[in-house]
């Protein structure tokens, strides 16, 4: 099951991703689904250690203009 979303990106990187083919959509769930594999690998491995590694919202990265952004 697919669900649509909304992602507020530079118009430079929409424009570029497209002229080299890029399928969006494709393209950002294929690196989710990388990001998710590896934090739950970590993630796993902190729970096996006492020690306390990054979390998601640590991973993200502030946009300028985007109401995406994350203390």
């Amino acid at each position: 099951m697919t669900r649509n979303v909304v992602l507020y990106l530079d118009d430079d990187l929409v424009n570029k991703s497209k002229e080299l083919g890029f399928n969006l959509s494709k393209t950002f769930e294929n690196h989710l689904k990388t990001l998710i594999n590896t934090f739950s690998t970590i993630n796993s491995q902190n729970n096996n250690n006492s020690e306390t590694l990054g979390s998601p919202g640590e991973i993200r990265t502030p946009v300028r203009g985007s109401r995406a952004l994350h203390d």
